[in-house]
């Protein structure tokens, strides 16, 4: 077991070159190593498994590494589950967390289609491969799937990620004659249990999609298969079989924005009445509601001009909604459609 406060992966704590800012120090305030934000491929995690259990008791937790600034490459995780692991892990667990990387701005690759079985638990920004998927330059994922296991936490929380900015998420980069061009790939999520208060997904529970500004107009694909009969999605409200907050922001500014928005609401709500609780949702979905429309002058959150188009397989995907309440599910999944503003 490997135990921790921040940075702790079951291989490296931070999969990243140090910060090289020579005006600060090197240790920050609580004596870790400062990271650099900038992917670089100098930093390399290749062919390696995760057996064992990583709880994170803070933040930046995950199978492999927690924070991922350069490149993963080949590697998986094989953890078989137990009550005392998940007891722990719900316990202790903190925010940010994957089976395989908790933070990602950097590449999560494997050349053939990976099936992870991973059990994950803590607070914020749970997903069963990757906790937060930043949208960086070279953030990029591809050839790994969730084949089972569970994802549990609070908000944020999904399948695949628990929040993703990135439109590489769905695509990867591929040769096209003389010049390279991006080609959509299947999500494959199957998880036995994906539970939270908000924005909870059977793939990604928070896709909030950045593309930088020469790239606004760009449509983004998206293509799941979350064929799981027996799995449950469960949630207070925003929720879906593939994704449970929907949104095209303009900056990475307005999707932290959102997700301050959502978590705050929440945490709220743990000590509120229900007419209280009832009462902040609906100006959560208020606020949400008014982004990208004529009315979102008082808005604090920007909409892009991405379209986004999301397809599940031809054969069908199937879910199954547990026993979650509905209240809000139709009215989040209205409020959050992205579209191009008036």
């Amino acid at each position: 077991m490997r135990w921790d406060g921040i940075f702790v992966g079951g291989v490296v704590g931070a999969n990243c070159l140090p910060q090289r800012d020579t005006t600060k120090n090197v240790l920050d305030a609580n004596g870790f190593v400062r990271v650099s934000t900038n992917a670089s491929t100098d930093t390399v995690l290749d062919n390696w498994t995760n057996r064992g259990v990583v709880v994170a008791t803070k933040t930046y937790g995950g199978g492999l590494t927690g924070y991922n600034a350069g490149a993963v490459k080949d590697c998986g995780s094989d953890v078989e589950p137990s009550g005392f692991m998940q007891e722990v892990s719900q316990t202790y667990g903190g925010s940010q967390l994957g089976g395989l990387v908790g933070y990602n701005c950097g590449s999560l690759t494997s050349e053939s289609l990976s099936g992870i079985t991973a059990y994950v638990a803590g607070k914020d920004y749970i997903g069963g491969l990757i906790g937060y998927n930043d949208a960086l330059e070279n953030t990029a994922f591809y050839g790994y799937s969730f084949a089972g296991g569970s994802v549990i936490g609070r908000d944020f929380v999904g399948g695949i990620a628990g929040v993703n900015l990135s439109p590489n998420l769905y695509r990867h980069e591929e040769a096209a004659g003389e010049k390279p061009g991006w080609e959509m790939h299947t999500l494959y999520s199957n998880p036995n249990l994906v539970q939270g208060r908000y924005c909870v997904g059977g793939a990604v529970g928070g896709n909030l999609l950045y593309q930088a500004e020469a790239n606004a107009n760009d449509p983004v694909d998206a293509s799941f298969d979350a064929d799981n009969f027996l799995g449950k999605v469960e949630a207070d409200a925003f929720a879906g079989g593939f994704i449970g907050l929907n949104m095209m922001v303009k900056a990475p500014d307005d999707a932290r924005s959102v997700t301050k928005l959502i978590t705050d609401c929440s945490s709220a709500a743990a000590d509120a009445s229900a007419e209280e609780r009832q009462k902040a949702l609906e100006e959560a979905v208020g606020e949400l509601a008014s982004v990208g429309s004529k009315e979102a002058g008082s808005s604090r959150i920007e909409s892009s001009g991405t379209v986004m188009k999301i397809t599940g397989q031809k054969d069908g995907n199937r879910s199954h909604l547990g026993e979650s309440p509905q209240r809000y599910m139709w009215a989040a999944s209205w409020a959050t459609t992205c579209r191009t503003p008036l």
